[in-house]
């Protein structure tokens, strides 16, 4: 095809490597799954539920060119395929967390969470515990929903944390 010097064309297609690939890509699938049922989530556009007598099903989207391979593992998740599926666990970050609060484990604990703990707001803000709080949410949040109650009390205090509010240790060694 010749074109005279200085001519500007416009695509009527997403061609791949444009800034626009993945973008139309995202659409046509998105308008996919929304045809067969999956609903996108209202909070994270790249993940979709489905939800039948059969039973339920849940997909993360994520668009990148990089180059293919079996995934193992993926923001504190870790992923294993079988024959009937994948299993997934976040074994690995309670284990990293536990490492993490080490210190101050003395025994097990029956109790899951302090029951006559009244906490109060500080001044001070502590790093390590907004860390600790925010790998504490991200757990109950995945595959433990039995210490939501506990981690969200005590993430209350996230933007005005003292000593005292360092994790009971009832709800660590939990």
């Amino acid at each position: 095809m010749n074109q005279p010097k200085y001519t500007v064309l416009t695509l009527k297609k997403a061609l791949y490597g444009t800034k626009q690939a993945a973008w139309c890509w995202w659409l046509n699938l998105k308008g996919i799954l929304q045809q067969i049922g999956f609903k996108s989530s209202g909070e994270d556009q790249s993940t979709y539920f489905y939800s039948s007598s059969k039973g339920q099903a849940m997909l993360w989207i994520h668009v990148d060119d990089g180059a293919l391979a079996e995934i193992s593992g993926l923001v504190g998740l870790s992923i294993k395929q079988n024959d009937t599926g994948f299993n997934i666990n976040q074994t690995a970050l309670v284990d990293k967390l536990t490492n993490l609060l080490a210190s101050r484990i003395t025994a097990n604990s029956p109790l899951p969470q302090s029951c006559n703990l009244l906490l109060s707001p500080s001044k001070e803000m502590d790093k390590e515990y907004l860390k600790r709080i925010g790998m504490l949410l991200y757990i109950a949040e995945g595959t433990r929903p039995d210490i939501s109650y506990a981690v969200k009390y005590l993430d209350r205090f996230s933007m005005g944390t003292a000593s005292a509010h360092w994790i009971p240790k009832e709800d660590q060694e939990y």
